[in-house]
């Protein structure tokens, strides 16, 4: 039984890293029309707060690109017991990204 649940969850990262390009490219093109929001300079957001936005979705980017799924998993479990305030504002995050990437 333990083998099973260990090929699945093999299954699992596999599919998940192989589509993790997408979400990647998305992550970029995201980044790419923050910058282009901030360059129009007309935007009633502060300048500062869309740099910080771009520079966290790159550097998001740049984690998903550069780890696997397994290993994002364990970092993620280890972060959210170190500061679960923190981990629920990423969630939220995260939310907020995945609408854009189901609603483009």
């Amino acid at each position: 039984m333990k083998r099973i649940g260990g090929l699945t969850r093999q299954r699992a990262f596999s599919q998940v890293d192989s589509r993790k390009g997408v979400l990647v490219e998305s992550l970029n093109g995201f980044a790419k029309q923050l910058e282009s929001i901030s360059g129009q300079g007309d935007t009633q957001l502060p300048q500062q707060l869309i740099g910080s936005a771009v520079g966290f979705v790159r550097k998001a980017s740049d984690t998903l690109e550069q780890n696997s799924t397994e290993e994002l998993l364990r970092q993620a479990q280890t972060r959210m017991r170190e500061r679960p305030g923190v981990a629920l504002a990423g969630c939220a995050l995260l939310g907020f990204v995945a609408a854009r990437f189901l609603k483009a």
